[in-house]
């Protein structure tokens, strides 16, 4: 896209990509937040070092310590050591995906962490240097979260080094049709009969349509569309 929204976004994502400091990314679901976090990452100075995804939502609390430390093994029950997603983001980026989700007693594990830069894995208590950058985000208020006491002030204040805002796509709509065009070159490739192109009324249409889902629920429907079409025009 082409939109000024998009253009003041890359503009801070060049900006502060080589800076090496702690990003948090504000946006919707489907917005293109994890995008945004691999283009940081790409543009910085660990660009060839690991980028590590730890979806904050998307797993029990009580398995989350675990995910991000590992545990270490024990010789006597034949348990081998299980690397964390701290230890594998060492040299490189970790992404905390929707880190309203951690536990308070979580968040100060890692601020501690971070501060310190070391870590060790569950059941050990031997220390490992630790060298990351992290990169988090957010669909929520993290400000009324410190108020409330539901999430630390001094790890926000870590995170929120450099706060980037993504707009939604209905803030953006001039990009639509640009985006249609993108996302039909993908489904093109799994489509039976390829679409070639798309009406003008059909383009107007979804231009006018708010997106709540944003870019994901856009992919999504024009890749529906594709493969049921029957015919190289959309209408």
């Amino acid at each position: 896209g082409h939109s000024k929204a998009l253009q003041e976004l890359t503009k801070k994502i060049s900006g502060v990509a080589k800076a090496d400091l702690p990003v948090l990314i504000m946006g919707e679901m489907g917005s293109g937040v994890e995008e945004a976090a691999r283009e940081i990452h790409a543009q910085s100075l660990r660009e060839k070092g690991p980028f590590i995804v730890l979806p904050c939502a998307a797993l029990p609390k009580s398995q989350l310590e675990r995910e991000l430390f590992g545990e270490e093994g024990d010789e006597t029950k034949n348990k081998q050591p299980q690397l964390g997603k701290l230890e594998f983001a060492d040299k490189g980026t970790l992404f905390l995906d929707q880190v309203d989700r951690l536990s308070l007693d979580l968040q100060e594990k890692l601020m501690k962490a971070f501060s310190d830069k070391k870590m060790s894995r569950l059941g050990s208590q031997v220390q490992s240097s630790l060298d990351v950058r992290v990169i988090s985000s957010t669909d929520t208020d993290l400000v009324q979260m410190v108020e409330k006491g539901a999430f630390h002030k001094d790890f926000y204040q870590f995170l929120n080094s450099f706060f980037i805002l993504i707009p939604p796509l209905r803030e953006r709509r001039e990009d639509i049709p640009e985006l249609l065009d993108y996302f039909l070159k993908i489904a093109n490739q799994k489509a039976k009969v390829p679409v070639k192109n798309i009406q003008k009324e059909a383009i107007q249409f979804l231009t006018q349509y708010t997106w709540p889902g944003n870019l994901r629920e856009l992919e999504n429907s024009v890749e529906m569309m594709a493969l049921f079409a029957g015919k190289e025009t959309l209408t």
